[in-house]
């Protein structure tokens, strides 16, 4: 592809290299240089930008699925806010009661807990949550760290 900027509206419009549509390209239009076009297609991230990046991916990994070993075997737990809220519920309660698990066999089923091993799952959840946190201000002292565009690019979940 070649690509050309209108001089008057500023607006980038992409041709094919083969000729076939030169006939659209205007006396207003002027070819962009490979490093002008590449800027174009590849916009470079601001710091703002790679910050909300960071959001987004710590907020994923929140809520990500997490095996917690509370009943004594390894199970995995759907981490969401309506999970969350139920488990805090039933802790403070201070009773046991079913909740939603996956077995090693990816059985899912609603499993008796113990006061005890319910507890033992929401500190499993807190340090999964805090983790993300943790990992996520590492991330942003990396972006505030960075000096140029190459360096910024390069922080990564």
């Amino acid at each position: 592809m070649k690509y050309y900027k209108n001089t008057t509206t500023n607006a980038v419009f992409a041709f094919e290299d083969d000729g076939s549509q030169d006939s659209f390209i205007k006396k207003s239009m002027v070819q962009m240089t490979d490093a002008e076009a590449d800027a174009y297609m590849n916009p470079a991230k601001t710091i703002d930008q790679a910050i909300k990046e960071m959001e987004n991916a710590r907020d994923n990994a929140m809520f990500q699925p997490l095996l917690s070993n509370a009943l004594g075997a390894p199970y995995t737990y759907s981490v969401t806010e309506r999970n969350n809220n139920f488990l805090n519920n039933v802790i403070t309660l201070g009773e046991g009661s079913k909740f939603t698990c996956v077995d090693e066999n990816g059985v899912k089923a609603r499993v008796f807990h113990t006061h005890a091993e319910l507890f033992h799952l929401a500190r499993d959840i807190e340090d999964h949550i805090s983790a993300q946190f943790d990992k996520f201000e590492e991330k942003i002292m990396e972006l505030e760290a960075a000096t140029n565009q190459n360096e910024i690019d390069q922080v990564a979940w």
